[in-house]
């Protein structure tokens, strides 16, 4: 039993390896926005986006990079915008990220949004938040990014014809 206490109090004055450094996570980027209901006097995706981008969401994954550093995905929220521009019944629609804890925040940061000159009596919408980080693999990364319309899926050009100019802000990694 001694033994045991002794090794127990070796282990407790032991050195501790310091905490990794995680870098800080890039901003969030999210695309494309879903649509349906009402029929809307005009197209009200650009004026969405431009608030849903706004949501507070990049505490949600630095939490989340706390409990995993290497954690990515996306959250894709389907909420419903009022005709006074309120938020109404935000849920996670689809999820990647496998963090509820992040999840959840997420939902609650476009809870508290608000859609002022919405012209249509009530919008359901779909809106995805990439979350990826320095420690996320770069196919991983720009295949979310592909997926939601920030990145163009054949980038053009052709990497095997040298006499071939490469597409501005084109890098061929293979």
């Amino acid at each position: 039993m001694s033994h045991l206490l002794a090794l127990l109090a070796l282990v407790a004055c032991a050195p501790k390896r310091p905490p990794e450094e995680v870098a800080p996570p890039p901003a969030p980027v999210a695309g494309l926005v879903e649509v349906s209901g009402m029929a809307a006097k005009a197209d009200p995706r650009d004026a969405l986006r431009r608030t849903l981008a706004t949501a507070a969401v990049g505490p949600c994954y630095e939490g989340a990079l706390l409990r995993d550093p290497r954690r990515y995905g996306e959250v894709v929220v389907r909420l419903t915008v009022l005709a006074d521009g309120h938020v109404e019944e935000p849920s996670v629609h689809l999820s990647t990220l496998s963090d509820d804890l992040a999840e959840a925040c997420v939902v609650e940061a476009v809870l508290g949004l608000s859609f002022p000159g919405v012209t249509a009596d009530r919008l359901t919408v779909l809106y995805p938040f990439v979350f990826a980080s320095d420690a996320t693999p770069r196919e991983v990364s720009r295949s979310l990014k592909v997926r939601y319309g920030l990145l163009p899926a054949d980038p053009g050009g052709d990497p095997t014809n040298p006499k071939e100019a490469t597409p501005e802000g084109v890098v061929y990694l293979w």
